[in-house]
């Protein structure tokens, strides 16, 4: 007699917990939402609001932050840089003012937060 040949039997693994039955299943609808919505917290939302004067949207530690690392001591250049800035036309000339009067390192964390106030005052209110 011949020898047949075996026929391999397709067996189907069941999932063993309730966990692998969903395993590659689609996101949940709240993650869905949280991707196309995303939350802005608080301090978001504050620091994307526009400011009428740059002047007195710092408060008094980032005075004395920005006078002493970014102006060297000097409070009158201090003052006098945030005037121009206050009245600047648009946040290009304020940026160029900046960049021609001063040899900061743009990454620099108080320049950053100073250019965002800018932004603020001169960005921002323009779109209004």
């Amino acid at each position: 007699l011949p020898l047949e040949k075996e026929k391999p039997v397709d067996i189907k693994k069941e999932p063993e917990t309730l966990a692998d039955l969903f395993l590659n299943s689609k996101s949940f609808r709240s993650e869905e939402l949280a991707e196309k919505n995303p939350v802005m917290d608080l301090s978001s939302k504050l620091q994307s609001q526009p400011i009428s004067d740059i002047g007195s949207a710092i408060g008094l530690n980032e005075k004395f932050l920005f006078i002493n690392e970014l102006f060297n001591g000097n409070s009158e250049k201090f003052e006098e840089t945030i005037s121009y800035l206050d009245n600047a036309p648009n946040f290009n000339d304020a940026f160029n003012y900046l960049n021609e009067h001063f040899d900061w390192e743009m990454e620099n964390p108080s320049v950053q937060k100073l250019l965002d106030l800018a932004r603020r005052k001169l960005i921002i209110n323009e779109d209004e």
